[in-house]
């Protein structure tokens, strides 16, 4: 994982936040999210889903990780208020990786376009399989 993305600031907000880069690599110490409903940490080159406060994992309704570098999703299946999840153009190979996701039953919006699994055959039934019964069929 890149230095300026394991230095995620201390944030207090209700507001969305987007951190580009730059804002990441200006943070002096690692410490977790805090208190935060909409998150955008895409092109970031992140390896990992960062750690978010206790706080954060049942606020964060919306979490933006395109164009990263994410091989699996691990750590999303805290986020338990989250209803949109952008993992768009990532590294995500399998669908084994997507199990995370049965953990997310108010999740109503997925982007996975871009990365490799998409190219697999039965993608769609396959990612289905791995969504909490709840969301998948919420309207």
């Amino acid at each position: 994982m890149p230095q300026a993305a394991q230095q995620l600031p201390l944030v207090k907000t209700k507001a969305p936040l987007s951190l580009t880069p730059p804002a990441l690599s200006n943070s002096p110490h690692p410490q977790p999210l805090s208190e935060l409903e909409y998150v955008n940490l895409s092109y970031n080159l992140l390896e990992k889903v960062p750690v978010f406060s206790s706080c954060s994992r049942v606020q964060l309704t919306t979490l933006l990780l395109r164009n990263n570098e994410l091989e699996n999703i691990n750590g999303v299946e805290h986020l338990s208020h989250l209803k949109h999840l952008d993992l768009a153009y990532n590294m995500i190979s399998e669908h084994s990786q997507l199990a995370p996701l049965s953990q997310l039953h108010s999740l109503k919006e997925l982007f996975l376009e871009g990365n490799p699994v998409c190219y697999q055959k039965a993608h769609r039934p396959s990612t289905i399989h791995h969504l909490s019964p709840k969301a998948a069929f919420m309207r």
